[in-house]
């Protein structure tokens, strides 16, 4: 089984996570950065399931993954993502969903995992801007409460999850 791991990563989080599943998957395989085939063409045909790493942007998956995930087609995906808010609760389902609806239905998405990452410094002052237009927005509350928790993520419990996810992955497409 031949596995391609594409990813797209802001502050490092999502590289972390993505070089995480590398190291853990057996059989042959390769790593790839989005921002590098944006200009470049990658054949899918050659993969037999691919995991596909994007950052959270304003709800859903960041540009460039967009950009790359609408023209994959025909494939097995398994997606994983980073986010600065926590992923408890609805908010990082539901963010999972939007993803899952950015690719043609003709893929088939054998798994999804998403966990916190740090959220980054700029992000933060943002905030604090936004929320002295809209002191009433819960979200910008809760990523600025989250601010200081998140720099340490994703922790070595969430690496974990995401190799586990990656080898669970791996075995049930073995098994297709």
């Amino acid at each position: 089984m031949k596995s391609l791991i594409l990813y797209s990563s802001s502050t490092g989080n999502t590289k972390k996570i993505a070089h995480s599943i590398y190291d853990a998957i057996q059989g042959g395989k390769e790593i790839k950065n989005i921002s590098e085939l944006i200009d470049n063409n990658v054949d899918y045909e050659n993969y037999d399931i691919i995991f596909l790493g994007y950052w959270v942007d304003k709800g859903i998956c960041d540009k460039n993954s967009k950009l790359v995930f609408e023209n994959i087609h025909n494939k097995k995906l398994a997606l994983f993502g980073t986010m600065g808010a926590s992923t408890k609760g609805n908010y990082g389902i539901n963010i999972m969903d939007k993803v899952k609806d950015v690719f043609s239905k003709d893929n088939e998405i054998v798994g999804s995992f998403i966990c916190q990452g740090k959220i980054a410094e700029g992000l933060k002052v943002k905030y604090e801007e936004m929320l002295k237009l809209h002191p009433e927005n819960e979200h910008i509350c809760e990523q600025l409460n989250n601010h200081e928790e998140s720099q340490s993520h994703p922790d070595e419990q969430e690496i974990s999850e995401a190799v586990r996810f990656a080898k669970d992955i791996i075995a049930k497409a073995s098994n297709m």
